[in-house]
């Protein structure tokens, strides 16, 4: 108990600490279902660890002994089951790292099974150690937690890092002040100087102050000038307000919604990968009419990733102004709606809109709109807020075609150009690229009913030099018969839906090759990412104005009367195309379905199946001839519960080998006390175990009685006779430092030993014998 009381505080500071730095951890890393019970325990398991080395061995001859024992243990274990452990290793460790860092790397979600190898060989060996080193050096702990903390800031998590800041001031206040005070009393006790404030009311003190500091610390105003800021006004570049009520897109964006907020890849940094995708409510929408909430769209695409090109200018919506005039083909069927969101775990600063939005509005903060439009707020959404749009029939590219089909003479509006092609001598068609102008495929003359399309859209038929010849090829083939440009759409598009497999499962794309390029020849399987790009890509080389955007595309199932989960299964990218330049209208040509589409489609598929399977039987009266299939499921199924056996076998085995050696250890630990206590020369060890041991039967000495006062309370004749030579004994030693080494000291341990279990049961006997120091 003594060792327990000593280090108490460390032991309880070192995991405050600890459990924040994990808190973190989950927050940046993305690490989904984090298990703090596991944490927990094993921590338990570091202070025991703690424990065996810095109070049962003592001596370093003892722990050198154990390392070696532990080391020709697990030396035992690689040498008989190499193969075995071999395959643990790098299936728990090389592997898992490989894959922790391809995830981390493109910020995708990872799990808390991915980082269990990991946290246990640190729980084992780190936290015992850092146990030890703060317990010697109080600021440790407070050093290694400001080392993560701006690590963590320095590898762009500053968002998360921020979002921490209040409680991290506050344990590392109520850290110092703690260490601090154990450091004073210290220094009181040994100058003598008695002590009458209780612990509990300096934690209580602490924890109070440190509240408060954090608290002030976060709550201070951060927007109101200095005395003499307008006297410097001019000296320091604003680069964050541009004029005119605009703000820098840079500083807003950074801040932008991006589907990696719901599993995915991070478009800005690299495209692809395979990705897990859960069904977590992101928020929830009421409103009707809507089959595409836009988050952030992108123009510039690098080869790999998509990025914003050209930087754009936002500006601060004002109240009650519309953003945008919608060019309407036909006023009986624009409507003006509106929708409220109600976010849940989706946290941004991004306002999820229709397209036609033309209001915004919310509780938090203020509301900024570029020409797209793009709504971004000054603050977290983390409130409901509402949308007024126009709805149309131009949302998608299919009610676009549905609108010219029944509007006579309206198709040139969306003739925005054809792409000329020059015919080489043999009269076979080919496709002219700039070296002037590598980043725009401005080789490529348009025809159009204005001049708007190449001088305004041009960021939107931007292609890289990455994109090799025979994508362009593709495109021709693919187009090549085409009338128009909705004939042209709708040919890449079905190209894409007919010929390409949806999958959350692919490799990773190769360094240096193209993401478009890969897709479309060699990887022929993706999600709407790939699909997007390659349908944006796609339509720009055929001459047609598109971008690449990405938010949430709503199910058909939507009850109008009542809010609507959206989860992230319904995080979605997909491509636009401009449909009028005079008006800057744009549709969603979407050739891929989201993660919950795609599996609600291979569930009733799969109903399908076993409905055509169970009417074949019932038709033939005949068993289908699958036994060989059903066999080999069967073979895999069992070879892999024979492999999942196998390898909890061998944890059980080597958990209980762990414990048979601990047992043996504190076993060993506690004959070698007890032979230093019967065979050393004093006799007051013994003296003090024996007031321990009669204590768990009930005989217990008041610590203001004297030894001998003690003894003669004791009724029972046999035992305060044994007392009262080892009390003479005790006497002469502690007041006259007088050994007397003929006494048997082993005769009356085992006689009090013998006289205690005579009072007790055999198991409760040897338990509170063990357990006694």
């Amino acid at each position: 108990m003594g060792w327990i009381k000593d280090k108490s505080l460390t032991i309880m500071l070192v995991f405050i600490n600890i459990m924040f730095m994990f808190k973190l951890m989950e927050k940046t890393l993305i690490i989904q279902n984090f298990d703090y019970i596991f944490v927990i325990l094993f921590y338990l398991i570091s202070v025991f660890i703690y424990w065996l080395y810095s109070s049962a061995l003592k001596k370093k001859i003892y722990k050198i002994l154990s390392m070696l024992s532990s080391m020709i243990f697990l030396g035992l274990i690689i040498f008989f089951q190499y193969n075995i452990v071999s395959n643990f290793v790098k299936k728990e460790f090389i592997n898992n790292y490989n894959v922790l860092y391809n995830l981390t790397d493109k910020l995708k979600p990872t799990y808390f099974y991915q980082f269990k190898p990991f946290f246990i060989v640190g729980f084992v060996i780190l936290i015992p150690i850092l146990l030890a080193i703060t317990y010697k050096f109080n600021n440790f702990i407070l050093i290694v937690n400001l080392i993560y903390i701006i690590f963590m800031w320095f590898l762009n998590f500053t968002e998360e890092v921020i979002s921490c800041l209040h409680a991290y001031l506050f344990i590392s206040i109520i850290t110092y002040a703690l260490f601090l005070y154990k450091r004073r009393i210290k220094e009181l006790k040994k100058k003598n100087i008695e002590i009458r404030m209780s612990k509990v009311k300096m934690i209580i003190y602490c924890c109070i102050l440190s509240v408060i500091i954090s608290t002030v610390s976060v709550l201070l105003p951060q927007d109101i000038k200095g005395k003499y800021s307008i006297n410097l006004k001019g000296i320091f570049e604003n680069k964050f307000v541009s004029g005119n009520g605009s703000i820098s897109s840079k500083k807003l964006k950074k801040n932008a919604y991006s589907i990696v907020n719901s599993g995915y890849s991070n478009s800005e940094k690299k495209l692809g990968g395979s990705i897990k995708i859960n069904n977590k409510v992101a928020f929830q929408v009421r409103g009707r009419g809507i089959k595409y909430l836009k988050g952030t769209v992108r123009d510039y695409y690098t080869g790999y990733s998509w990025k914003d090109g050209e930087a754009e200018s936002f500006f601060q919506k004002r109240k009650d102004k519309q953003i945008m005039n919608v060019y309407k083909l036909n006023e009986e069927k624009i409507t003006n709606q509106s929708l409220v969101i109600y976010p849940k775990l989706l946290k941004t600063h991004s306002f999820l809109v229709p397209s036609y939005t033309y209001d915004v509005q919310t509780e938090r903060g203020q509301v900024f709109y570029n020409k797209i439009p793009i709504f971004i707020g000054s603050h977290v959404q983390d409130k409901q807020y509402s949308v007024k749009y126009h709805l149309t029939n131009l949302e998608t590219f299919e009610d676009m075609k549905r609108e010219i089909e029944f509007s006579d003479g309206i198709s040139n509006d969306y003739s925005l150009g054809n792409m000329q092609y020059e015919r080489n001598r043999e009269g076979k068609t080919i496709f002219i690229r700039s070296d002037k102008e590598e980043n725009y495929i401005t080789s490529f003359r348009f025809r159009t009913f204005n001049d708007t399309v190449e001088s305004q859209y041009k960021k939107y038929l931007q292609v890289p030099k990455s994109v090799p010849r025979r994508v362009y090829n593709l495109v021709n083939s693919i187009t090549l018969n085409c009338k128009n440009n909705i004939e042209k759409i709708e040919n890449i598009k079905k190209y894409l839906e007919k010929n390409y497999k949806y999958s959350l499962e692919v490799s990773d794309v190769p360094d240096g090759r193209d993401f478009v390029d890969y897709f479309l020849f060699d990887g022929r399987k993706g999600y709407c990412t790939y699909f997007a790009s390659s349908m944006t890509i796609m339509c720009r080389i055929a001459g047609i104005p598109s971008r690449y955007v990405e938010g949430f595309k709503m199910s058909n199932r939507m009850d109008l009367s009542s809010y609507n989960d959206v989860t992230n299964e319904q995080a979605h990218a997909w491509c636009e195309i401009l449909i009028n330049s005079n008006s800057n209208i744009w549709t969603a040509a979407d050739p891929a379905p989201t993660p919950l589409e795609f599996r609600i489609r291979m569930n009733e598929k799969k109903k399908k199946d076993d409905y055509s399977m169970e009417y074949y039987k019932n038709m033939h009266n005949v068993p289908l001839k699958k036994q060989k299939n059903s066999d080999i499921t069967k073979e895999s199924t069992e070879l892999n519960v024979n492999n999942s056996t196998n390898k909890f076998k061998i944890i059980h085995v080597l958990v209980l080998l762990l414990l048979i050696l601990c047992v043996t250890l504190y076993l060993l630990l506690y004959n070698i006390k007890k032979n230093k206590m019967l065979e050393g020369k004093s006799i007051i060890p013994l003296y003090e175990y024996t007031l321990k041991r009669l204590k768990v039967i009930g005989i217990e000495k008041s610590a203001y009685m004297g030894d001998l006062e003690f003894i003669f309370t004791i009724n029972d004749d046999e035992l305060r006779s044994m007392l009262l030579k080892i009390v003479k004994i005790y006497y002469d030693e502690y007041y006259g430092n007088e050994f007397n080494n003929s006494y048997n000291k082993k005769e009356f341990y085992y006689n009090i030993e013998k006289y205690i279990k005579q009072k007790q049961n055999k198991i409760k006997y040897y338990f509170k014998k063990l357990l006694i120091k």
